[in-house]
């Protein structure tokens, strides 16, 4: 006579580690890539920033030596007079 095996309830499968190391790489390269791109565009525009403002005192400090010269010179032609 055959012996009748009990039928089982199917085990549901364990996750396995490389499982968990799979899915925290993988949070670890989403975080890096967001803070990538959400970090970019304020950089980009503090630097932008800068260069404005480093080309304006440039263009103020030329009008003021100008303007400077342009005094010295009419000063000394009415002294000259």
């Amino acid at each position: 006579m055959a012996r009748r095996r009990r039928h089982r309830p199917p085990r549901h499968p364990t996750t396995g580690f490389k499982t968990y190391l799979l899915i925290f790489l993988m949070c670890g390269v989403a975080a890096v890539v967001l803070d990538f791109l959400f970090g970019v565009p304020d950089k980009a525009r503090e630097f932008a920033q800068e260069t404005v403002n480093s080309a304006v005192r440039s263009a103020v400090r030329a009008e003021v030596e100008a303007a400077a010269k342009t005094a010295q010179s009419s000063s000394a032609s009415a002294a000259a007079k």
